[in-house]
C-alpha cells in the first residue's frame, strides 16, 4: 500500500469541475447499495469543531516548550509527569464530552434507517455475524490479533510507533523530578473500605467481558473509526462500531495487571489549567448549574460569562498572545482575584476557542453536546430514580486522585492506542464483532445469487499521518471484490481524495475533494433531487 498523495493541479482542477457529477455518483452508489460501510478519520470530527492531527497540540504552552502531538500522545508521560499527561488527556476528555457531533452524523444515520436496517440482506448478514461471533468467543484459543491484523490494527502499530521519545525533549521546567505513581492515602483508604465490605472483591471475581452492554448484531451497516471521541455512540448501535484506537471514555490499568477495561462515570470531568496544560487531582467544587437557554458566546472554558463585562475578562497574555484566559472576579469584600481557567468542571458547558484559529486541545469550536453516548448502555442500575454507579467504577475514579486501577491500585490510563504504546488494552468484544462481521460479509459476497452483493464504502476525513483507516478501507474493498462483491468506494477528503493504491478495475472509485459535512450535505441533496 502506497503513501497518500496530493492531487496535482490538473487533477485538482478536474475534481473541482466534476463536483456535481461526483455528488450524483456517490448518491446513487449509496442509495443502490445493499451494504454501507463507513470509515472515518480525524477530518470527520473537525466539522464538529474538534482539532485534527496537525492542530490538536497547537496551544501556547506546548509551543513554548516544543511539545508536538506525537510527543504528548505517549504513555511514557504518565510516569514522567502525571500532571502533564492528564492535562492533555483530561482536556481531550472534557472537549469530547461537551462538544456536539456535527450534522453529518445525523445524515448518515438517516441513510442507514432508510436503506440498510430492515432488509433481507441485513437480516442475513446479522444472522451470519451472530453465528461467527459465537464461534470466535467460544474458542478460547482464538487469536483476534492474528485474525484481523492484515486489514486492521497491524497498520496501526506500524504507524504509531515510528517517532522519537518525547521524554528527551529539552524542557526541564515542565518535568517533575519524581512522580509518585501510587495512589494517595485517601484513595487507598477508599479502596480498602470497599474491600473491607467485600464489595470490590466480589465484583472483581466476575471478569467483565465488555465495558458496556452490546445488544444485537450488525447487519448491512458498520462504522470503523480511528477517532477517540466516542461520538459514534450518539447515533449508532454499539454492535456496529469499531474504534481501532479506543476512546477517551474507556480506562485500563497502566501496567497492565489485567485485560479488563471500564467506563468513566457520566458526571466525570478533569480539572485542567489551560495556562500550563496540567491536570490537578482532588475535590472540585461543584459549580452552579448553567441555565438551559445559555448562549454559546456566554461561555468561555466552563466559566459562565453572564454578568461579567469586558473589564473583568483579560483575553491577552503579557506577551500579547491570545487564548490564555484569566477571569478576574470580585470577591464579596471588593478585592480582585484572578483565577486560572479550568475546563471540565461542568457537563453543561462548551469549550472555548478563538474562531479565527484552528481548534486545539482545550480550545474547540462547537456546540454543546445534546445526547452523549445515547446508544451506549452502561452496567448500572437505578434505584428510586437515581443512577447507581457500580463498585468498580467508584473505586476506579476516586475523589482525591487521578483514575486508578480497581484491581491493583496502580494508576489507570485511557484505553487509547498512543505512540510507542505496548500496553494498550483493546476492546475484545468490539474487535471480535468487527472480525465476525467482515467474515460474514465475505461469505455473503461469495454466495452465488442472481446479482452480486453491492457494497458502498464511504470514507471521510482519513488523513496521511496515521493511515490505519485508509489502508483498512482500501484493503477490505479489494477483499470484497475478490470475493465477488460489486464495490463503490467514495473517498471524501479536502487534501488527499485520491486512491493510495491502484484500485481494482471493477471498483467504482469516487474521489470528492471537500470537507466531510459539505460533501455529505451535497450527497444527501443529490439523493432527493
Amino acid at each position: 500500500m502506497n503513501r497518500p498523495i496530493f492531487p496535482d493541479e490538473p487533477a485538482a482542477t478536474e475534481l473541482r469541475a466534476s463536483w456535481p457529477l461526483r455528488c450524483r455518483l456517490a448518491a446513487t452508489a449509496i442509495k443502490n447499495a445493499d451494504v454501507l460501510l463507513l470509515f472515518t478519520g480525524a477530518g470527520f470530527s473537525r466539522d464538529s469543531g474538534l482539532a485534527v492531527y496537525a492542530d490538536v497540540a497547537k496551544v501556547p504552552f506546548y509551543e513554548q516548550h516544543g511539545i508536538t502531538y506525537q510527543d504528548i500522545c505517549d504513555p511514557g508521560w504518565q510516569n514522567h509527569n502525571e500532571g502533564l499527561f492528564w492535562g492533555f488527556w483530561g482536556a481531550c476528555f472534557n472537549d469530547y464530552r461537551k462538544t456536539e457531533p456535527h450534522e453529518g452524523y445525523a445524515i448518515i444515520r438517516k441513510w442507514t434507517d432508510l436503506y440498510f436496517r430492515e432488509t433481507s440482506i441485513s437480516n442475513s448478514i446479522s444472522n451470519l455475524t451472530e453465528e461467527i461471533l459465537g464461534q470466535i468467543l467460544a474458542n478460547e484459543n482464538s487469536d483476534l490479533d492474528s485474525d484481523c491484523e492484515s486489514s486492521d490494527d497491524g497498520f496501526t502499530f506500524q504507524s504509531r510507533a515510528m517517532h522519537d521519545d518525547p521524554r528527551q525533549i529539552d524542557c526541564q521546567e515542565v518535568k517533575d523530578d519524581k512522580v509518585d505513581k501510587h495512589v494517595t492515602a485517601e484513595t487507598k483508604e477508599e479502596l480498602e473500605g470497599h474491600q473491607a465490605n467485600g464489595e470490590l472483591e466480589a465484583s472483581l471475581r466476575k471478569e467483565q467481558t465488555k465495558p458496556y452492554q452490546v445488544d444485537g448484531f450488525p447487519g448491512a451497516f458498520f462504522s470503523f473509526t480511528s477517532n477517540v471521541d466516542a461520538h459514534m455512540f450518539d447515533f449508532f448501535k454499539t454492535s456496529e462500531i469499531r474504534e481501532c484506537h479506543g476512546n477517551t471514555e474507556l480506562y485500563q490499568c497502566s501496567q497492565p495487571c489485567t485485560q479488563d477495561i471500564w467506563l468513566a462515570p457520566e458526571d466525570y470531568g478533569f480539572h485542567v489549567n489551560l495556562n500550563d496544560m496540567r491536570a490537578y487531582s482532588g475535590e472540585i467544587e461543584e459549580p452552579s448549574p448553567m441555565i438551559p437557554d445559555f448562549d454559546i458566546k456566554d461561555i468561555v472554558c466552563g466559566i459562565s460569562m453572564k454578568g461579567l463585562n469586558a473589564e473583568n475578562l483579560d483575553l491577552n497574555k503579557s506577551d500579547g498572545t491570545v487564548n490564555d484566559f484569566d477571569v478576574k472576579n470580585t470577591d464579596n469584600k471588593g478585592a480582585n482575584t484572578t483565577q486560572p481557567v479550568t475546563c471540565g468542571v461542568t457537563m453543561d458547558t462548551v469549550s472555548c476557542g478563538v474562531e479565527s484559529q484552528p481548534p486545539a486541545v482545550g480550545a474547540t469550536h462547537g456546540k454543546r453536546r445534546q445526547h452523549p453516548l445515547r446508544y451506549l448502555t452502561r452496567h448500572t442500575k437505578e434505584e428510586d430514580g437515581k443512577l447507581i454507579v457500580d463498585t468498580k467504577t467508584r473505586a476506579a475514579f476516586p475523589r482525591h486522585s487521578f483514575p486508578v486501577c480497581p484491581h491493583c491500585g496502580s494508576p489507570a490510563r485511557p484505553a487509547i492506542l498512543m505512540f510507542d504504546d505496548f500496553s494498550w488494552v483493546d476492546q475484545k468484544v468490539q474487535r471480535a464483532n468487527w472480525c465476525a462481521w467482515k467474515d460474514a460479509m465475505m461469505r455473503k459476497a461469495q454466495e452465488k445469487e442472481d446479482a452480486p452483493l453491492r457494497v458502498a464504502i464511504l470514507e471521510i476525513g482519513a488523513g496521511g499521518n496515521v493511515v490505519t483507516v485508509r489502508h483498512t478501507s482500501e484493503h477490505f474493498a479489494h477483499e470484497l471484490v475478490y470475493a465477488g462483491a460489486k464495490v463503490s468506494f467514495v473517498r471524501i477528503n479536502p487534501d488527499l481524495p485520491l486512491p493510495d493504491s491502484t484500485p481494482d478495475a471493477s471498483i467504482e472509485f469516487i474521489s470528492m475533494m471537500e470537507k466531510g459535512l459539505v460533501a455529505l450535505k451535497a450527497i444527501d441533496e443529490a439523493m432527493h433531487a
